[in-house]
């Protein structure tokens, strides 16, 4: 069995931010909105065009996002010694769940095409808070065991301590008779 995902909080919450900051450039329908191309490579998107929370993703994490027959990939080229080379493609849903850490069912409910925005916005913010909330209680959890950990370790010196004595007085017990 695979380990479950780790989430990433802050590429959650930067995310989010992007989203809430710029509604105007969120548009759940579709990864990214084509206003325009890159003169110089006609595959790619340029900035400043509306993004689902998975096409935000690819942004932020720096993928670039290239059309190929009518559907977005993150990173189907890179420039390598001055060539554009293929290498590894991933949707970018697929990326966008692997870097978020989600699962299947989180990813499927996130970046469905016919939610609407502000929907979008409410579970992203439900997934950061919930796992702001797991860490909190993990922090908690951890300060307890180290606390205990501390009451132990003095337990143990005071013990070792009252032993010490103990021994002594019998020793000068011994020596005065």
């Amino acid at each position: 069995m695979a380990p479950a995902p780790v989430f990433n909080l802050e590429l959650a919450t930067r995310v989010l931010a992007q989203m809430v900051n710029h509604p105007e450039l969120h548009d759940q329908s579709k990864w990214v909105g084509v206003f325009g191309v890159n003169q110089h490579r006609p595959n790619e998107t340029v900035c400043g065009t509306p993004r689902c929370s998975a096409g935000w993703v690819n942004e932020l994490t720096g993928r670039k996002l290239r059309n190929v027959t009518g559907a977005f990939y993150s990173n189907i080229e890179q420039l390598v010694e001055g060539k554009w080379e293929k290498v590894r493609v991933h949707s970018v849903s697929e990326y966008a769940q692997k870097e978020l850490g989600l699962t299947d069912d989180e990813a499927d409910r996130l970046f469905i095409q016919t939610m609407e925005e502000d929907d979008a916005v409410d579970y992203l913010t439900k997934l950061i808070r919930r796992e702001t909330k797991r860490r909190k209680h993990l922090a908690r959890e951890l300060e307890q065991a180290r606390i205990k950990r501390e009451q132990d370790a003095a337990e143990a010196r005071r013990r070792g301590i009252v032993r010490a004595r103990e021994e002594a007085a019998r020793s000068l017990a011994e020596m005065s008779m």
